[in-house]
């Protein structure tokens, strides 16, 4: 009986402590004109955000003209001086790295789905 009550306890508390450990999941982007690279990443209670064990202190948008289309990427980075020309690069290169990235992607908006979705609503 007492092992079994120990058993509950302990069980009631790892519960409790994966509640209290400061982090959620990602909420879905609920905007359908977002189109979303499936990152996962969670938001920290502090406010920061981690992705693959790294930790990002800021939540972007930069925005620039990719072809002739007005784009907007979503970023997880450290850098708040970080531009739409080093992440559009950042796509086009095929660099294979061990190093810690400076951002990660989580998405994008485009014009075009915009005004897609304008147009059916």
């Amino acid at each position: 009986m007492i092992k079994k009550r120990l058993c509950i306890f302990l069980l009631l508390e790892l519960l409790l402590i994966s509640i209290l450990t400061g982090c959620r999941t990602a909420e879905d982007d609920t905007d359908p004109s977002f189109k979303n690279f499936d990152v996962e990443y969670t938001i920290n209670d502090d406010g920061t955000y981690t992705c693959s064990d790294q930790t990002y202190e800021h939540k972007v948008e930069v925005s620039g003209i990719e072809g002739e289309l007005p784009v907007t990427f979503v970023v997880l980075t450290n850098n708040t001086y970080l531009t739409f020309e080093e992440v559009s690069y950042s796509l086009k290169r095929a660099d294979i790295t061990t190093d810690v990235p400076e951002f990660v992607i989580l998405g994008w908006y485009d014009e075009i789905s915009e005004e897609r979705e304008s147009t059916h609503n």
